[in-house]
């Protein structure tokens, strides 16, 4: 008996995107896959360290408690906390504070980033008598021999500054409030086009489910693929009774044709009033032209 192969996510990959393109808005540089010695890394780290002192980071709820270098290990819903990858967590800080002789308190810290607090985290800090302090909902810090901070992003607070990180929960329903929340907020077109971008890579069924539970069209390919999924069933079974009458094969396609045409039209009309919708809204022409399959032509038409 052979099972299918489960769809391979790139959660890390999403998550590193994400987070060069909205920190950097911040102020902050985001380092990926640092070289920390002559074997690969065995961890999914990031280092992220204040490129302007004076940046909005500043005033984050979470990233204003960064230190002037921080290594960030990302775990997915895909990638748990696995025994020992806490360890590496740590070893892997006390290797960069010798390969570039940084010191300890503000110059140095290290970031857990999960979906929650497991068994595992929870069993590797209690044998370490590591004790963590609750910031705010879903944020902890701990004292070590450098600053340790844990974020479980599934817990955050439902607000926009923690909306990239939440975007990683794996249930399309949240990741509609989140979109709503960026929609909402006075800054939604650069946080949106963010957004938009990574969850391409993140989960595709989950960013398709909640852009049509938002009433944002898909694309008119994937529409006509749709519709034409639906109407298949009648298709075969006119096609069926109409060549056993001896009638051309090319007369009935041409007749259903027309009928999924007529759908599509129906659909293309809800289309423009998302579109309109989406322009009164300020959002960019060029994400109107993905989301609803309309042409910049068709759009400016409006």
């Amino acid at each position: 008996m052979t099972h299918a192969k489960s769809e391979h996510i790139p959660w890390d990959d999403a998550f590193k995107q994400l987070m060069r393109e909205t920190l950097s808005t911040l102020g902050l540089e985001v380092m990926e896959d640092p070289k920390l010695g002559k074997l690969p890394l065995k961890a999914d780290l990031v280092i992220i360290s204040p490129q302007n002192q004076q940046g909005e980071w500043q005033t984050h709820p979470l990233w204003k408690f960064l230190t002037d270098q921080n290594l960030l290990e990302f775990k997915s819903i895909a990638d748990p906390l696995k025994p020992g990858d806490f360890e590496v967590l740590l070893a892997y800080t006390l290797l960069y504070r010798v390969k570039f002789k940084i010191g300890y308190g503000a110059h140095l810290s290290s970031w857990l980033v999960v979906p929650s607090l497991t068994p595992t985290l929870e069993q590797a800090l209690a044998h370490y008598q590591i004790e963590i302090q609750e910031i705010l909902p879903g944020f902890w810090q701990a004292k070590t021999l450098f600053p340790l901070y844990l974020v479980a992003y599934n817990h955050l607070p439902l607000e926009l500054p923690y909306s990239q990180l939440k975007l990683f929960i794996k249930s399309g329903e949240p990741l509609q409030q989140i979109f709503q929340a960026v929609l909402e907020s006075e800054q939604r077109q650069s946080w949106l086009e963010a957004m938009l971008t990574v969850m391409e890579l993140i989960h595709p069924l989950d960013s398709q489910e909640v852009l049509k539970k938002m009433g944002l069209a898909a694309e008119r390919q994937e529409l006509r693929k749709t519709m034409l999924e639906l109407v298949k069933p009648d298709l075969e079974q006119e096609l069926a009774e109409r060549e056993q009458q001896g009638q051309l094969k090319g007369k009935l396609e041409g007749k259903l044709e027309g009928k999924l045409e007529g759908k599509l039209e129906g659909k293309l009309e809800g289309k423009r009033e998302t579109a309109r919708q989406m322009k009164a809204d300020g959002m960019p022409v060029a994400s109107i032209c993905k989301y609803t399959g309309l042409s910049e032509a068709e759009v400016a038409a409006l």
